[in-house]
């Protein structure tokens, strides 16, 4: 039986997998700005990432997937924020 950190990787790798073949799907469709900084005000975040999660808690289907590439786009601009605190 494989051990916690061989089922956490394996796990995390499938899902990681399906949130970039979404990405690709979006950004092949023209949807871009995810990490441009003009579009990534804090409040817009809490507010879309509550209606994502409202979806997924409504059980409509492929929302899981968006919330996590959601937080995804939030950690990329709290990771920015963070190595250039002034910009």
């Amino acid at each position: 039986m494989p051990n916690q950190y061989t089922l956490i990787n394996d796990a995390v790798d499938r899902f990681a997998e399906v949130m970039k073949k979404k990405l690709r799907k979006k950004a092949s469709e023209g949807w871009s700005g995810w990490d441009q900084d003009r579009y990534t005000e804090f409040g817009v975040f809490q507010q879309r990432l509550h209606r994502l999660v409202g979806r997924v808690l409504a059980g409509e289907p492929g929302e899981v997937v968006d919330v996590a590439n959601f937080c995804m786009f939030v950690h990329e601009y709290l990771r920015r924020q963070k190595e250039n605190p002034n910009a």
